[in-house]
């Protein structure tokens, strides 16, 4: 029994390059604990418009008998068609802090400084990883492909890692 919920969306793309929006429920129960469902993960091949993205997040609703007059807000990335979409539905949108956060990490990694400073570190890195894969190759092959990560820089989201 919830009197009232809040959700999270977001619309990403598979490995395989498929497309899709996923749809979670939140609210607080009567003994007062956090409850989380993923209610919903939809194949999205239609264009990713505000218009779209509404008429899926409206059919999710409307499968789960939910009543969006009892839905609180919702949180999503910064995408201007999910903002359309949640404009279109008349529902409260809050912005994700941790995509925001992610996009303030990325454009901060962007920055010359920084990149220069990446630079010095890896080449400060590498004579000692180097010497660290001779003697682990005579020890135990299995240390020098952990020593070797720490200089491979990964394009992804940084909270996908955890």
């Amino acid at each position: 029994d919830m009197e009232y919920f809040s959700a999270t969306t977001d619309v990403w793309t598979s490995v395989s390059g498929d497309p899709y929006i996923t749809f979670t429920c939140h609210f607080i129960d009567c003994m007062w604990e956090i409850k989380s469902f993923c209610l919903q993960t939809h194949y999205l091949p239609a264009d990713h418009t505000g218009a779209n993205i509404s008429e899926v997040l409206s059919e999710t609703l409307q499968q789960w008998n939910l009543d969006d007059g009892r839905l609180v807000g919702i949180t999503t990335d910064s995408g201007s068609n999910v903002k359309a979409a949640c404009q279109l539905l008349g529902w409260n949108r809050l912005s994700c802090f941790g995509h925001n956060l992610n996009l303030a990490v990325g454009k901060g990694l962007n920055d010359s400084r920084v990149q220069r400073a990446l630079r010095v570190c890896r080449s400060l890195l590498q004579p000692s990883l180097a010497a660290g894969r001779s003697s682990a190759r005579a020890e135990e092959p299995s240390n020098s492909s952990t020593k070797a990560r720490c200089c491979n820089t990964l394009r992804m989201t940084w909270w996908r890692g955890y």
